[in-house]
């Protein structure tokens, strides 16, 4: 199993019922592990208000092939509160047209801590937040998670600096299917077929083995190098 962490390129704050009450500021300062936050600050950030949902999108996971299969996604976020007035009561997935699709991993509210250091994680390598996600689902730009928080005291304040999505996966086994061999004098001119798992076939010189070619008996070598 393979897996590749990504920070958002996108940050949006939207409301969404029943996170409702106030607004995020500064979204787009998720993208990063710099210090620079989105934050819920306003006076009347009060008991039982919730903030609206800070959706981060735009993950780079152009990388993964399209034949592999998605197995989970960890959430991270660094993100405190003040006091104990403030819990996450939120953290979905989105689908490819933002909209909070799956489980909420955080039903049950849970309370921020308020060092600089504060992290919250959720979900598995095997854990896909209750949804069939596909490589393209996940490498669709509206792919990400939205999350929300609630004030259990008045005069609360919530804070978030980054927020990262770590994708695991699984790439089909190699099926390498030798085709035809062509004898070109005393060469051998090789074609292989390669089915799953994006491969490269470099083909080292090869030597005919008399007048006519065994796809099996030849001498060389083939270098098989496969792609992440």
């Amino acid at each position: 199993m393979a897996n590749i962490v990504a920070y958002p390129t996108v940050g949006t704050t939207i409301s969404i019922s029943p996170w409702l009450d106030n607004t995020w500021s500064n979204p787009t300062f998720i993208y990063a592990d710099d210090g620079s936050v989105a934050s819920v600050t306003a006076a009347s950030y009060d008991q039982v208000d919730q903030t609206f949902v800070l959706e981060a999108k735009g993950f780079d996971f152009s990388s993964i092939s399209a034949s592999a299969t998605i197995s989970g996604v960890i959430f991270t976020a660094n993100i405190l509160g003040s006091g104990s007035g403030v819990s996450i009561d939120l953290a979905q997935l989105l689908d490819t047209s933002a909209a909070l699709a799956g489980t909420n991993k955080f039903i049950t509210r849970s309370l921020l801590d308020t060092g600089s250091t504060s992290v919250k994680t959720a979900g598995g390598s095997a854990d896909t937040w209750g949804n069939s996600l596909t490589v393209s689902w996940i490498q669709n730009s509206n792919f990400g998670v939205g999350i929300g928080c609630y004030a259990e005291l008045n005069n609360a304040k919530v804070y978030v600096d980054y927020i990262t999505l770590d994708v695991y996966y699984t790439i089909p086994p190699l099926n390498i299917t030798p085709t035809p061999i062509s004898v070109i004098g005393s060469k051998v001119d090789p074609t292989v077929l390669i089915e799953g798992g994006g491969v490269t076939v470099t083909p080292s010189p090869l030597t005919a083995v008399g007048s006519k070619v065994d796809p099996i008996v030849v001498l060389g070598s083939l270098v098989i190098t496969p792609s992440v």
